[in-house]
């Protein structure tokens, strides 16, 4: 691969100055599918601070989270936790709660 796509990418998402994106558009910027907390299955951690401190490095204004914990193992206890970042970061994540399915997929 001769990393055309790599080097746009790298191009676009990286910061010209400490409060300048290259994303600035004057538009709300929303990252629509992120992931909070840790889990062995996709070996990732983030935790609040981390994930806005990215979103700030990049541009992007809002996030909508959901807590991987709620996702691979306790699900009340990981909506308590997204519950307890939404209320100190409300501003900045928009949460999804993650609910009881029968689907096997």
């Amino acid at each position: 691969m001769d990393g055309g796509i790599w080097e746009e990418i790298c191009r676009i998402t990286a910061p010209l100055d400490s409060n300048h994106s290259p994303l600035d558009t004057g538009d709300m910027i929303i990252d629509t599918h992120v992931h909070i907390g840790s889990t062995q299955y996709v070996q990732m951690a983030a935790d609040a601070e981390m994930l806005i401190g990215v979103a700030d490095d990049i541009g992007f204004d809002r996030m909508f989270v959901t807590h991987l914990t709620a996702l691979f193992y306790k699900m009340r206890e990981g909506n308590d936790l997204l519950g307890a970042d939404l209320a100190r970061y409300g501003d900045r994540m928009i949460g999804y709660v993650t609910i009881p399915t029968h689907r096997l997929a």
